[in-house]
C-alpha cells in the first residue's frame, strides 16, 4: 500500500519549494526593474513588466513545487494534493486581499516597502489559480520523465 502520509509530506515539501521560488524570483525582478520599472509612474500599481514577470514567477514556482512533490510522493496523488493546496491558498489569498492605500509613490522606495504597498491588478490574482495548477502538473510531468 502506498503511504498517504508520504503524499501529504511531498505536497508540503512542494509547497515550500513554491514559496522559496516565489520569494527569490520577485527579489531578482526588483533588482532588475527597480521601483520605476516595477510600478507605474507615481503610483503603487504594478507595471506591465512586473505583471508579466509575475506570470513567469507563478508558473516557474508552481513547476518547481510540482517537480519536488513528484520526486518525493508515493504516487501521483501527492501532486494532486499539492494542486488542491495551491488552489485553496490562492482562493484564500483572493478572498482576504486588501489593496494597499492609494497615494503617490516616492521615487526612492525600498524593496520591502514597495512589495508591501504594491497594488497588483485583480485579474493577476485570478490568473494565479490556473497558473499554479498547470505549473505544478507541468513540473510533475518533467520529474516523471527522468
Amino acid at each position: 500500500m502506498k503511504s498517504p502520509l508520504r503524499n501529504v509530506g511531498a505536497a508540503a515539501l512542494g509547497y515550500v519549494a513554491v514559496a522559496i521560488v516565489s520569494f527569490v524570483l520577485p527579489m531578482i525582478m526588483w533588482f532588475v526593474l527597480g521601483p520605476d520599472g516595477a510600478f507605474r509612474p507615481d503610483s503603487w500599481e504594478t507595471s506591465a513588466a512586473w505583471n508579466a514577470g509575475w506570470i513567469v514567477v507563478a508558473v516557474v514556482g508552481a513547476a518547481a513545487g510540482g517537480f519536488v512533490c513528484a520526486k518525493v510522493a508515493a504516487d501521483r496523488y501527492g501532486v494532486w494534493i499539492l494542486v488542491a493546496v495551491l488552489l485553496v491558498a490562492g482562493a484564500l489569498s483572493l478572498a482576504l486581499y486588501v489593496p494597499a492605500e492609494a497615494g503617490v509613490r516616492p521615487a526612492d522606495v525600498g524593496m520591502i516597502v514597495g512589495m508591501g504597498a504594491a497594488r497588483s491588478p485583480t485579474w493577476l490574482g485570478w490568473l494565479n489559480l490556473p497558473l499554479g495548477a498547470v505549473g505544478a502538473l507541468w513540473g510533475a510531468r518533467i520529474a516523471r520523465q527522468d
